[in-house]
């Protein structure tokens, strides 16, 4: 097993709740949990420092007698909070918010060359490694901020996020307080909205991912044509040629690469003596716990830039799922208003209860499968998630149940918007909605599959911070 970085486990007291109740557990081949023999069913091994899991995979000093947590002044890790204060951040009020926020700039980062994970205690502003110099960054079709959050993480100062889903607004900023949300079509945006978050920036940055379900190879199973949102991808082209940032970033689905907008938009940049590296790139080679392949897109006009290396660290829904507490289909968790379900119809439960993890419905008895189930194109529909593998690509459908393979690996039921937030490498403590808020389970699930998995956005702002030190060493 490797060192490795999973966004789960901090002052969320979902976790606190399953640490104290639930049983170390190992995993057979078939993704079914069984005690693990150097542990046993005993609990106070678990709880010392933070789980068995925790103290293999962090690579990083001894637990504090007074916390279970190891290296209690990093924040960046899951399992790492401090109890200082960060500078003029203002604590969230988590009674409305229904989490309780993060309360430091201080944290972990990971290395992109090796699994190592490094502790560090200065603040996220200054943990740039070498001295690198400032970099500024605007975040265009930012949703709830999974890109701007690994941005920030890896120690660019991301100033603003553009968006045109109001919804998003709540999120974005609760969880990214030092950057400003700002609901706009990007059609209507300018270079004069944008110049101005540059001010004193020694290197500028301009990301963004257009909505990429029109190019998606989902989609296209289901007869999507991918013709209407083209013109996204050329306005996003259009605010990289008038803005001129120094680093460009660019992530969406594969099937994007086919598109003449994309294909225009490279010619464009390589037109400007930008630098091009373009790749798809799959998560898992990450430490993300998806199947999930995207389309890297990284130009620099200040000299190489690369995408970022592999870190050859892997992980699985176990690690990231094992430690839910326990929810039915339909349920709201009372400590977390975002571990919540949909629930599940009577004829649908009944498939839930014969379907095995990693199975379809070919498991099912004669009088569950539709004529429909027989001629589908995509079996994994209705199907349960392995503890011991990667979860499917999370989608914005997540929620529902026959929309792929989102049944729990145990629990009858689909997984939770926390759960599914996780799986994007959200960090547990990231607040999706207020606990009184309208918004609905479907809306949630929207929000957390457009999402960039945040720590493939922390890889790629290395790769930006690395690129921003050619222009220093060479002037």
């Amino acid at each position: 097993m490797h060192a490795r970085e999973h966004p789960w486990h901090g002052p969320n007291p979902l976790f606190r709740e399953a640490r104290a109740t639930s049983t170390t557990v190992a995993l057979t081949a078939g993704g079914s949990p069984r005690a693990h023999p150097a542990v046993g069913s005993g609990r106070q091994e678990r709880s010392q420092v933070c789980g068995r899991r925790a103290s293999r995979h962090l690579g990083c000093g001894q637990a504090s007698p007074q916390q279970r947590h190891p290296c209690p002044e990093s924040l960046g890790h899951p399992r790492c909070r401090s109890t200082e204060p960060r500078q003029n951040d203002q604590a969230l009020d988590w009674r409305e918010s229904g989490m309780i926020p993060l309360r430091t700039g201080y944290g972990v980062t990971q290395s992109l060359s090796s699994s190592r994970t490094q502790c560090v205690t200065a603040p996220l502003a200054s943990r740039v490694p070498d001295q690198a110099p400032s970099v500024s960054a605007v975040d265009l079709f930012c949703g709830i901020g999974g890109m701007t959050h690994g941005l920030i993480r890896s120690g660019i100062e991301v100033k603003a996020g553009f968006d045109i889903d109001p919804s998003c607004r709540y999120a974005y900023e609760t969880n990214n307080p030092h950057a400003s949300f700002i609901e706009r079509d990007i059609r209507c945006i300018n270079s004069s909205d944008i110049v101005p978050f540059y001010a004193d920036a020694a290197t500028t940055a301009l990301v963004g991912c257009a909505p990429c379900q029109p190019y998606s190879s989902h989609n296209r199973r289901l007869g999507g044509q991918g013709r209407n949102d083209s013109p996204l991808v050329r306005e996003f082209c259009r605010l990289v040629l008038e803005t001129s940032p120094d680093i460009v970033s660019m992530e969406n689905v594969p099937g994007l690469r086919k598109h003449g907008a994309f294909r225009d938009f490279v010619s464009e940049l390589r037109h400007r003596q930008y630098s091009v590296a373009c790749d798809v790139l799959y998560c898992a080679d990450y430490g993300i716990p998806q199947k999930r392949r995207r389309l890297i897109l990284l130009a620099s006009r200040i000299g190489d830039i690369s995408l970022p290396p592999p870190t050859n660290t892997r992980t699985t829904v176990a690690d990231f799922l094992m430690d839910m507490p326990n929810l039915d289909a339909g349920e709201r968790h009372s400590e977390d208003p975002a571990h919540v379900t949909l629930p599940l119809t009577p004829k649908n439960r009944r498939r839930m209860q014969q379907s095995r993890p990693g199975s379809t419905w070919r498991d099912w008895d004669d009088q569950d499968i539709s004529n429909c189930h027989k001629r589908s194109y995509f079996p994994a529909s209705y199907g349960r998630m392995r503890w011991d593998a990667l979860a499917p690509t999370i989608t914005t459908q997540f929620c529902y149940y026959s929309t792929g393979r989102f049944g729990h690996p145990k629990q009858d039921r689909t997984i939770s918007i926390r759960e599914g937030a996780l799986l994007q490498t959200f960090p547990n403590d990231y607040s999706l909605a207020r606990r009184h808020d309208p918004m609905s389970v479907s809306q949630l699930a929207r929000h957390i599959g457009n999402a960039v998995p945040v720590t493939l956005a922390q890889a790629i702002g290395q790769s930006i911070l690395n690129a921003s030190r050619v222009r220093r060493s060479s002037s």
